[in-house]
């Protein structure tokens, strides 16, 4: 598919940002325009990455599977957890996770 033109995209909105508009050319250019109502926008705030993960929760949710297939996890004497958000690897032993904690154990 070929393009050759210009397409032009405006977004109007009751919002900070009344109106946005973004103008593509066939030559790859692309322009963009916004209108800011400056007193409904927030000052800045700096960003932080924080993930809300821990051995309480991996654990938690390991004791919803069944011994059975906890088996399956154990590797090494071990069950590794990591997280898919921030990377935190974080390790069971198969008794830890098949104790039962105030009723937590759910065999299937």
């Amino acid at each position: 598919m070929k393009f050759d033109g210009r397409m032009t995209v405006e977004i109007r909105s009751d919002g900070p940002i009344r109106l946005l508009a973004v103008d593509y050319m066939s030559d790859s250019k692309m322009r963009g325009y916004a209108s800011v109502d400056r007193d409904r926008v927030f000052e800045p705030k700096p960003l932080s990455f924080g993930c809300s993960c821990s051995g309480s929760r991996a654990l938690a949710v390991l004791r919803r599977i069944s011994a059975t297939e906890i088996e399956d996890f154990v590797v090494d004497g071990e069950i590794e957890v990591i997280c898919q958000f921030c990377n935190r690897r974080q390790v069971f032993t198969p008794e830890e996770v098949l104790a039962s904690e105030e009723g937590e154990r759910r065999d299937h």
